[in-house]
């Protein structure tokens, strides 16, 4: 089964995204990974340290709420009848928790994110979160933008860095 994992800051540009990946895998079974991470306000960041609420707990709470209400939407999506959803809510960075959860699958996943970059290069073009997640997760990373069409893709961009592939199974998940 194919593994998709979807981070989701709950606005329209990650709801894009999730669209674009039940589009692109509506016939295949999949594992649908919806990760939400949460932390705490700025608000709450003071001059040499952190300031905890006095209960951090609703910050959960809430994630895992919005987290319960877009997974019925998503449902409501085309979707393979043999796919499956799970849904994640941690404290902390996003591109920690996608390592994490990387690692613990038994094959390679892919990341599909919404991307809200301005024009030009590099994390401007493709945004801060998702330029991190591209440079530190192992995963290939589908970034889907907010006008992007949500029909099969025509033509890819296939990035990388100064390693070498060695194998075919490397660029599968492109293919």
């Amino acid at each position: 089964m194919k593994h998709i994992i979807l981070p989701s800051d709950f606005s329209g540009n990650a709801w894009k995204a999730m669209s674009y990946a039940a589009n692109l895998y509506h016939d295949t079974p999949c594992k649908f990974h919806i990760i939400n991470t949460y932390s705490l306000p700025t608000a709450f960041a003071g001059t040499g340290g952190v300031v905890l609420p006095a209960d951090p707990v609703p910050l959960s709470q809430n994630s895992e709420k919005k987290l319960e209400k877009l997974l019925k939407q998503f449902k409501d999506l085309e979707h393979h009848n043999l796919s499956e959803f799970e849904l994640k809510s941690t404290y902390g960075s996003v591109t920690v928790a996608l390592q994490i959860l990387e690692e613990g699958l038994e094959s390679t996943p892919v990341i599909v994110m919404g991307t809200k970059g301005a024009a030009g290069l590099g994390k401007f073009f493709f945004g801060a979160i998702a330029a991190d997640v591209i440079k530190k997760c192992n995963s290939p990373v589908i970034c889907v933008p907010d006008l992007a069409d949500l029909g099969t893709p025509k033509h890819i961009m296939f990035a990388m860095d100064d390693l070498i592939i060695s194998s075919q199974n490397e660029v599968q998940p492109l293919k």
